[in-house]
């Protein structure tokens, strides 16, 4: 079991690293704020943050269950491990749901019915 600790120890430093790879793509997307862009550049920035989104979700997931397999064989809970991963699909989440707002009202428009 020291082996999948390491494991899951490893899993959450690429965790990490793929969030540093989001919150860069997550200001590319934001950066059509300030400065005009061509359409081309919009729609590949909005599909590279929504799937890197998903793949850290996904991620996290897959390090979840790890960890509770690790509880249930080796009768150690990691904590930190666990917390951590919370919080980094909470950004993951949070960053998907505003690009997915952000890009919905940009192309769409915001419709309201009565």
């Amino acid at each position: 079991m020291l082996r999948m600790r390491r494991n899951l120890a490893f899993g959450t430093r690429i965790h990490n690293y793929l969030l540093l790879l989001y919150l860069f793509l997550l200001g590319l997307f934001f950066s059509q704020l300030w400065w005009d862009v061509t359409p081309e550049f919009s729609n590949i920035v909005h599909g590279a943050a929504s799937f890197l989104s998903l793949v850290g979700l996904w991620y996290a997931a897959l390090l979840l269950l790890m960890a509770l397999f690790l509880w249930a064989v080796d009768r150690l809970f990691p904590v930190w491990d666990v917390v951590g991963t919370f919080l980094r699909g909470a950004v993951f989440f949070a960053g998907y749901v505003l690009v997915t707002f952000f890009s919905t009202i940009t192309q769409e428009g915001l419709v309201l019915h009565f």
